[in-house]
């Protein structure tokens, strides 16, 4: 798996690759209506809405893929911060998705480990993102990586309000999971 920086003249395929990756994480959530998902992804996922956000300065997309598909992505948002982040200069992972094809094979740690990597390098204090309380497989992942929980916020999905967690790490914290439990 390659990790790259995402271009403008890749709009369309994280598109498509959001719009995929977005569906086959909620989907099949018995919380969730069908049709704010579907309202979601079509405004979420325009290829003008990403070309939009891959030209701000303030919004890095990862591209992970290999030599036959993309296999996932993930949008940093640096200057982003929320209630309850200690850091002084954090940087959000908005969005980290994988095909559904490519889950369980380290590659979300490895797409993770990157995103930390970034903040490292942009000598972001913090990292933090908010996670769907309900969706505790990816709680269980982020917290195997030192992320904790600092609050919650209201998510907008689509007129449709849900609860997520807010979890940060430091950047200096050691970035591999830590597989005891």
């Amino acid at each position: 798996m390659k990790i790259r920086y995402a271009k403008t003249e890749d709009a369309k395929i994280l598109g498509e690759l959001g719009a995929e990756t977005f569906w086959d994480a909620y989907r099949t959530e018995s919380n969730l209506e069908k049709q704010h998902i579907k309202a979601y992804i079509t405004q979420a996922f325009s290829q003008k809405t990403i070309e939009q956000e891959i030209i701000d300065d303030n919004i890095l997309f990862l591209l992970a893929e290999n030599s036959e598909d993309q296999i996932g992505y993930s949008k940093l948002l640096l200057e982003s911060t929320r209630s309850g982040v200690s850091g002084k200069n954090p940087l959000e992972i908005s969005r980290i998705y994988l095909k559904k094809k490519y889950w369980g094979k380290n590659l979300g740690s490895i797409l993770l480990a990157k995103c930390i990597k970034e903040a490292n390098n942009n000598k972001n204090d913090v990292v933090w993102l908010s996670v769907w309380q309900h969706n505790l497989r990816a709680i269980r992942f982020y917290e195997k990586f030192g992320f904790k929980k600092v609050g919650t916020h209201t998510f907008n999905l689509a007129s449709s309000p849900q609860i997520d967690l807010i979890m940060e790490r430091s950047v200096k914290k050691n970035m591999m999971a830590k597989t005891e439990n």
